[in-house]
């Protein structure tokens, strides 16, 4: 279904019954409409939401900032005739119910954070390389390095956008638990739109804006951080002695995963979530 939010034409799709949760994207939803599963959709009502690119408009890509991403998403609230909604960021999107909590926190029951991480920032990712080099075993690394080495032809030909939808499987290793799991499939149905990934993931864009010494003590509604042991993309030490600032947290580690704990350990979480919903 679409909604026009600000003049953009937004794809999202609603499925299940029970408390109202957004799973947010910059860059499609069909692999959170994939991995999130049947049983967390008798609980919750997912309202999976392409803000830009995929099947929804992209805008004008500079004049985006992750304000008016969180606006839009409000408005969408409005337009849904939702009161009060969770929200769910998965990886970068993160973010996004964070900020959300900022901007409307009458409007957020829940932030709910999956394979994401505080800041992008210059210590971040010393932490990520320091992360990989002392956990990613030699088959793991030695993985990637052959996905690389395989694909590094195919890139010369390929566009911004195809390198994207390209790279993803070629990092497999570094975000599944399963070094060898191909998640080719899990992204059928993904255009990806490189512009706009360098405007929020990029050097200097929207997410490395984000300051959680100013953001956390903010936020006042539950949050709860889900990370993955094996999550060499998002790694999770990187919450070590900064989730404390935020006022109402629950921090939990899902040991036989990575960047998917919605997936790869799909009924450890789906309890996991539930519990923390009903105590919160």
């Amino acid at each position: 279904m679409y909604a026009i939010i600000n003049g953009l034409k937004i794809h999202y799709l609603i499925e299940g019954t029970g408390i109202p949760c957004v799973i947010p994207s910059l860059g499609g939803t069909p692999i959170y409409e994939r991995t999130f599963s049947t049983n967390l959709r008798r609980h919750l009502e997912l309202v999976f939401v392409e803000l830009r690119a995929n099947r929804s408009d992209v805008g004008d890509i500079g004049s985006t900032t992750l304000d008016s991403i969180v606006d839009d998403l409000d408005q969408l609230r409005r337009e849904l005739k939702l009161e009060r909604i969770a929200i769910l960021g998965h990886s970068g999107h993160g973010f996004i119910p964070l900020r959300y909590a900022t901007r409307y926190p009458e409007r957020i029951s829940h932030a709910i954070l999956v394979g994401a991480v505080p800041a992008f920032d210059a210590a971040l990712l010393n932490e990520f390389a320091k992360y990989r080099e002392m956990l990613a075993s030699k088959e793991r690394k030695d993985e990637i390095a052959r996905n690389w080495e395989r694909l590094t032809p195919v890139l010369s030909r390929a566009t911004a956008d195809e390198a994207m939808s390209l790279s993803y499987p070629a990092n497999g290793p570094m975000i599944f638990y399963d070094a060898h799991f191909d998640c080719t499939n899990l992204r059928e149905g993904h255009a990806n739109n490189a512009e706009l990934f360098q405007r929020f993931w990029g050097p200097g864009g929207e997410f490395s804006r984000f300051d959680p010494a100013v953001e956390f003590p903010n936020v006042r509604c539950p949050v709860l951080i889900a990370s993955g042991v094996f999550d060499f993309a998002c790694v999770p030490t990187t919450w070590h002695g900064i989730k404390d600032q935020l006022a109402n947290h629950e921090y939990r580690v899902f040991e036989k995963s990575g960047h998917f704990p919605h997936l790869e350990e799909q009924q450890l979480f789906d309890e996991t979530l539930i519990e923390w919903l009903k105590r919160n």
